[in-house]
């Protein structure tokens, strides 16, 4: 995997771009398919910008006619990674506050690992 600095910004080699490889796609024609500017998709393709509204994740998809994680399904990163990591920064706002705070965070925790 390459990688290129731009301005603060990493440009690399992304699932998206790999794939529009494999199947013979300039992301020029994915950019009139997906009715999306060119320089977005340039971005998207680059990796200088790894997110994105939902909508423009399924104009992608439905212009490529895949799935989301054939394009976008290399992150380890999960929802319930997210959400973990959200309520242990608020957990942590929580140490000076009272024990009730402590008890809700910690039903709240309990769902998200046991449910998602």
């Amino acid at each position: 995997m390459g990688y290129k600095i731009i301005e603060d910004k990493v440009k690399c080699d992304t699932l998206l771009k790999r794939f529009l490889k494999k199947k013979k796609i300039k992301p020029m024609n994915l950019a009139d398919n997906a009715k999306l500017s060119k320089s977005q998709i340039s971005n998207i393709v680059s990796g200088l910008q790894p997110d994105m509204y939902i909508n423009t994740a399924k104009k992608i998809c439905n212009a490529l006619d895949c799935d989301f994680d054939d394009v976008f399904g290399e992150g380890k990163i999960t929802t319930k990674t997210k959400i973990l990591d959200i309520i242990t920064e608020e957990e942590s706002k929580l140490h000076d506050e009272d024990a009730s705070g402590h008890i809700w965070w910690n039903r709240f925790r309990e769902l998200i690992d046991n449910r998602v």
